[in-house]
């Protein structure tokens, strides 16, 4: 199979088959990117509580075991670095990056006992590094893709560009193939409303969603050759923060998009509004404002707009202190603490 970005966001939008067939076949799209013969390991998350770490399903694929266990151990002792929050156990790990690689860690870390054990784990198996591609919401759950490395290569700023927008397609396909949301719309190739209900029958949104429509259609044309770069740019997980758009298929084989609803589970902390706290979640992972906007699918204006009213209502100066505030309270569960200052 042969690196494709534009096949990697495809699949992560086929829903077909259980939680891990989704990971398998996102894996399989990964691969021919970093993998250069010592195999790769994917496994769902969970960060429920500061501190915990708890991996669930397990996908292997042509690893060998000592290297298989290096990975379980590695990411065991990155997710118990002294009672650390989700949100300060992302952004110290660049988890909500996209692409990451172990060896930042290390850079992260100096000298303490997290890096030694993740130096020492790399020279039991004969790895120069990890890639790890990180798929990675507010909520605290996820999935990683890990590929060990035989030589060290740290990946560029473009490519790191590149795959935290492929990140967000990919978190996004996750929600949905974990709890399908309702449909609220089904539209025509060329973005033609078919049926709205609910939030997608306003203008706005109607409008929204056919921009979105023609957008996936570009993207999926010429310009993936072209640029996919561009390509990746245009084409959004969410719509207005709301919906994803699936393909499906009649039974004539004409093609429609269907809007699911699939906005990323944040609580509330202080009567925030939907949109404030899933901005502040994106926020809490360390991701600039342009890669929030991005992810849901907003203006960047917008983004900054709801980032400034969140602030205000949780009596925070500045992004800085806002980030420290979440670096001790938004872990899954417990985002709704009340600030004191």
């Amino acid at each position: 199979m042969r690196p494709d970005l534009l096949g990697l966001v495809e699949a992560a939008y086929d829903l077909r088959g259980s939680e891990q067939d989704w990971l398998t076949r996102v894996a399989e799209r990964i691969a021919p990117f970093f993998d250069d013969g010592l195999g790769m390991m994917a496994f769902t998350f969970a960060i429920p509580r500061p501190g915990a770490f708890r991996m669930g399903r397990e996908v292997l694929f042509g690893v060998a075991p000592d290297v298989a266990a290096a990975n379980r151990r590695m990411h065991t002792c990155l997710g118990h670095p002294g009672g650390t929050s989700a949100a300060e156990l992302m952004r110290a790990y660049g988890w909500g990056a996209g692409l990451t690689w172990t060896r930042r860690t290390i850079d992260v870390g100096g000298d303490s006992p997290v890096s030694k054990k993740v130096r020492a784990l790399l020279a039991s198996v004969g790895a120069q590094d990890f890639y790890a591609v990180l798929i990675t919401d507010p909520s605290g759950q996820g999935a990683v893709v890990t590929l060990a490395r035989r030589r060290f290569e740290r990946p560029s700023q473009a490519t790191l560009a590149l795959w935290s927008l492929v990140a967000a397609h990919l978190a996004a396909g996750l929600r949905l193939v974990r709890s399908l949301g309702k449909v609220e719309a089904v539209l025509h190739p060329g973005g033609r409303i078919a049926h709205a209900e609910g939030p997608a029958v306003a203008l706005d949104a109607r409008e929204a969603l056919r921009h979105a429509s023609v957008a996936i259609d570009r993207s999926r044309g010429s310009l993936r050759r072209r640029d996919r770069g561009e390509a990746l740019r245009i084409w959004r997980g969410l719509v207005d923060g709301r919906w994803s758009l699936i393909d499906r298929f009649d039974r004539d084989g004409r093609r429609f998009l269907v809007a699911h609803r699939n906005d990323p589970h944040v609580r509330d902390p202080r009567a925030l509004t939907l949109r404030e706290r899933q901005v502040v979640g994106y926020v809490a992972l360390g991701q600039a404002n342009k890669l929030v906007a991005y992810t849901l699918g907003i203006t960047e204006s917008a983004v900054a707009s709801h980032l400034s009213a969140a602030m205000a209502k949780l009596g925070m100066r500045s992004r800085v202190d806002l980030v420290a505030w979440l670096g001790r309270v938004a872990t899954a569960g417990r985002l709704d603490r009340p600030w004191r200052k």
